[in-house]
């Protein structure tokens, strides 16, 4: 076997292998540990510290992380993060019907959530914290506190979809959560 045979086919691999590791940076990885995520079919944009989970669902999208270190096995202490992302299904109405459609969102699913917390053991009660500024829709902001664990869904509704952000056990005084926050545009 002479040198130039044996070079072309390893200059080959390490070209693969280089290329490889260039691109694999690409589709939203970074190199601090944080991933941007545009899910397809949607102008909505934000970031998640990695790694991103993205369960199959059935009629909507959904992202979602853990944080925060260890929790000694106690789901109640774990700090995640969940983005669902939830298609419109009719034309944009006046302010007042989008208003409904948005409060419908969460008569439906923060009972889902609440019955996880009395599952556990929990007492839940819930907070109105206030309406979101959103650019062109209607947001809103639910505290569901328990005891300990607590959970804080925001609601948004704009003319592209309606989305439901989920934060288990942290709020904005934490810098993920900050940042996450900083990032999202629904």
């Amino acid at each position: 076997m002479n040198i130039q045979s044996f070079l072309k086919p390893t200059t080959s691999l390490l070209l693969i292998v280089a290329c490889s590791f260039a691109l694999s940076g690409c589709g939203g990885g970074s190199e601090d540990g944080w991933k941007t995520i545009n899910p397809p079919g949607t102008q909505c944009t934000f970031e998640l510290p990695e790694p991103v989970e993205n369960p199959s669902r059935e009629g909507y999208k959904l992202y979602q992380t853990t944080f925060g270190g260890q929790t000694g096995g106690d789901p109640a202490k774990a700090k995640t993060i969940q983005v669902g992302i939830f298609p419109r299904t009719g034309p944009v109405g006046s302010p007042e019907a989008e208003a409904e459609i948005l409060n419908q969102f969460e008569k439906e699913s923060i009972p889902q959530f609440q019955n996880k917390l009395v599952e556990q053991g929990f007492s839940p009660t819930l907070e109105f914290l206030g309406d979101l500024a959103v650019k062109d829709g209607l947001g809103q902001e639910i505290k569901i506190l328990a005891n300990g664990p607590f959970i804080t869904m925001l609601y948004y509704i704009t003319p592209r979809g309606m989305y439901m952000v989920k934060i288990d056990n942290a709020d904005d005084t934490d810098p993920v959560i900050k940042r996450f926050m900083d990032s999202f545009e629904p």
